[in-house]
C-alpha cells in the first residue's frame, strides 16, 4: 500500500531510521503517566490507563528500535496509524463501524 501511496506523492523513501525513543517522545510518555509493555521482540504497547487509550509500535524485524508502524487505540477502536521510514510516509484515520474499524482517511 505505501509504495502505491508514494508513487502520487512526492515523498522520497530513505532508510528506516524513526526509533521508538522519537515516538516516546512524540506521544508525551512521560507527562501523561504510559505504561511499557513489551509484546514480542517486534511489538511495544504503550498504555495511558487514565485515558483509556494505548498506542502500539510495531518495529523492523531484526533491528529492535526502529518504528515502521504505529497503531493508536482509543477506547478500544483503532482511530489512526502511523506508517514510517526516515520521516512519516502517510497516516490513515478510522472510524468505527459496526464493531469494525472502517478507513475514511489517508494523508
Amino acid at each position: 500500500v505505501i509504495w502505491l501511496y508514494q508513487y502520487f506523492t512526492d515523498i522520497k523513501v530513505g532508510p528506516n531510521t524513526y526509533e521508538a525513543k522519537e515516538l516516546e517522545k512524540s506521544i508525551d510518555l512521560e507527562n501523561r503517566n504510559g505504561k511499557i509493555e513489551k509484546v514480542n521482540e517486534n511489538v511495544i504497547r504503550y498504555s495511558f490507563l487514565d485515558e483509556n487509550q494505548f498506542v502500539t509500535a510495531y518495529l523492523k524485524a531484526g533491528n529492535g528500535n526502529l518504528v515502521e508502524r504505529v497503531e493508536y487505540v482509543s477506547r478500544g477502536c483503532l482511530i489512526r496509524k502511523d506508517y514510517f521510514t526516515d520521516q512519516k510516509i502517510c497516516s490513515e484515520y478510522y472510524t468505527p463501524k459496526d464493531n469494525k474499524a472502517y478507513l475514511y482517511r489517508r494523508v
